[in-house]
């Protein structure tokens, strides 16, 4: 499938008066993507990916945990594959990739550290429970373009904080078995490296950066526990 959720993208036909740039767009675009009357979680996607694969249970319960409380968010699944036009929009990176589409935006943006019922249920009370200011000139929005642009860099710095907690949720195991020594290996020499590589002391302009080094140190020192169950390594992350 190209696409999917609780409700299904339906291929569409194209009409006696469109022209075929138009169609192939709206084909290609699935209609849930610019919905302008409700926000949506989206989950990109590769068929061939283990990861989603082991995904994808984790994602349907999140999603009917949410939709008890808020009936309003809807969920949904992108294959890269197949939409890789939109996945490109969206710099989608590796699979599996969630992302946060508020109502009327139709580019999305990384939830927050972890990818749980919670924290999208905290979005979306951050976004829809709060008064909204509209901006009325052009020079206000000028002078927040250029405040945006020196935070930039810790912009990244939190991106790369989100997606080493989602690797590290989503990325490990793809089955309830312990790691193999590969495996095992492979994950000690990325732990390693992030422990030398970032910063060893807390920095007010990377703060980010030194949590990923504090948990990779931690993680090292839980390491023979960790590689043997997805419930170990949750288990560490928590403490």
């Amino acid at each position: 499938k190209r696409s999917t959720a609780v409700d299904e993208y339906i291929k569409p036909n194209q009409n006696d008066n469109e022209s075929e740039d138009d169609y192939k767009y709206r084909k290609d675009h699935p209609s849930f993507l610019t919905a302008e009357d409700h926000p949506r979680v989206v989950v990109f996607y590769a068929s061939w990916c283990g990861h989603c694969q082991h995904y994808v249970p984790k994602f349907i319960e999140i999603a009917k945990d949410v939709k008890k409380e808020h009936p309003e968010i809807y969920f949904y699944a992108v294959s890269c594959p197949a939409h890789s036009t939109i996945c490109s929009q969206n710099n989608i990176k590796g699979y599996p990739t969630v992302l946060w589409f508020d109502v009327g935006i139709d580019i999305g943006e990384s939830l927050i550290s972890s990818f749980k019922a919670e924290d999208i249920i905290q979005k979306f009370q951050e976004l829809h429970q709060e008064p909204k200011i509209h901006l009325q000139t052009n020079k206000i929005q000028h002078d927040i373009n250029n405040e945006q642009s020196r935070v930039i860099s810790t912009d990244r710095f939190q991106d790369a904080s989100i997606s080493f907690d989602y690797a590290l949720q989503n990325g490990i195991f793809m089955t309830n078995e312990a790691l193999d020594n590969q495996q095992a290996k492979t994950l000690r020499d990325w732990f390693e490296l992030l422990q030398i590589s970032l910063p060893h002391n807390h920095n007010i302009l990377q703060p980010n950066l030194f949590r990923i080094h504090v948990v990779a140190a931690t993680l090292l020192e839980k390491f023979d526990s960790i590689v043997l169950s997805e419930a170990n390594l949750s288990e560490a992350l928590a403490k």
